[in-house]
């Protein structure tokens, strides 16, 4: 139990120490490394742009201003103390080009994560309630402040050209650096098995060989792996199990022994000698990520496959997250019921019937 006084005490200091002396572990006792991550990545941005006030003074202006500079409309000047530490800071949207500079305007999903961190950690000072049943009571009412409205944009799919191209310009790769394994090997093996198994980055990654079984041509996905904790068996297919084949003598079927900045380099290396230029999206360059590679397997599978087996190998929670890789414009049920919807007779008076029966 948190004693009452420590929580009182707690309410008067900034976010940044509520989390480090309540919040992580009594809130993130059983979270993964990624979550307290990025939680503590938003406590950064929430110095840096509020300067930290005591978390009693919060307001909702106070969350609003903060989401404001994250969308790069407002400037702030953290303390001078915190001024002073950051003066030389590069690359992280620090304040070392100048006082009073505005913030890059980062993706409007990122301001959204920012502000639900931030307004989940304070809920946990206010009332308990139905939603809220481990709360302190310390706070009377909570602020609140509306997220940013999101776009829905259709998924960029790379084509068949493009994935392509991908394919064959990893034959110049030379990382990994595994004992018994082609580096070119390695990344077609990892293209093929994002397109083909429609799993996360993180469940690839975390793949063991005992993992896979080429008897029943099917993968499991450990919980420790997957965004919902959930274990999931997914099949193969025979070009997938070829593929991994070619890899067999890694430790683990996608082992990267070179860290993570470097895979990044690699991959968007890979697809600069490719001349992949994908269609620019907020926060994303001009080449695909690995996650958009599962979206160009789900998108063909939607082709043919029902919405229900587009959720199942998406991992997805709703149909609603499913239906959004489904092209129902191009599906020939649609242009059927298009072609068919018949208008008022007078509507086609004047015009020559169609040269082919569309329907």
């Amino acid at each position: 139990m948190i004693a009452i006084s420590t929580s009182r005490e707690a309410a008067r200091g900034g976010l940044e120490e509520f989390f480090d002396r309540i919040f992580l572990d009594n809130y993130l006792s059983d979270a993964d490394p990624e979550t307290i991550r990025q939680y503590r990545l938003t406590i950064r941005r929430w110095r840096e742009g509020t300067g930290d006030p005591p978390l009693a003074t919060i307001t909702p202006g106070t969350l609003a201003a903060f989401r404001r500079w994250r969308q790069g409309q407002e400037p702030r000047q953290p303390p001078a103390a915190d001024r002073q530490l950051r003066l030389f800071d590069e690359g992280d949207g620090g304040w070392g080009s100048g006082d009073g500079e505005q913030r890059r305007p980062c993706a409007k999903a990122t301001v959204n994560k920012d502000l639900r961190h931030v307004q989940h950690m304070i809920s946990k000072l206010g009332p308990a309630g139905p939603k809220n049943r481990d709360a302190l009571g310390i706070l009377r009412e909570c602020p609140w402040a509306k997220p940013l409205k999101l776009p829905r944009p259709r998924p960029r799919v790379a084509g068949d050209a493009e994935l392509a191209a991908i394919y064959a310009a990893s034959i110049d790769e030379r990382l990994p650096s595994i004992d018994g394994v082609d580096p070119a090997a390695w990344w077609q093996a990892l293209l093929v098995a994002a397109i083909a198994t429609d799993c996360r980055r993180e469940a690839l990654f975390g793949l063991e060989w005992c993992d896979v079984d080429f008897r029943t041509m099917a993968v499991t996905i450990r919980f420790e792996n997957d965004k919902e904790d959930c274990e999931r068996v997914k099949p193969i297919s025979e070009i997938l199990a070829r593929h991994l084949l070619r890899i067999r003598a890694a430790p683990r079927p996608f082992f990267w022994p070179h860290g993570q900045r470097t895979w990044y380099q690699r991959w968007h290396a890979i697809q600069a000698r490719a001349g992949v230029h994908a269609r620019l999206r907020a926060n994303h360059g001009e080449h695909y990520t690995l996650h958009e590679m599962k979206g160009a397997g789900l998108s063909r599978l939607a082709a043919f496959a029902s919405p229900g087996v587009v959720q199942f190998m998406g991992d997805h929670a709703s149909a609603e997250t499913a239906r959004h890789y489904v092209d129902l414009a191009a599906r020939p049920e649609v242009r059927q019921a298009v072609d068919t919807l018949r208008l008022p007779e007078n509507f086609y008076a004047g015009f020559d019937p169609p040269a082919i029966d569309a329907g």
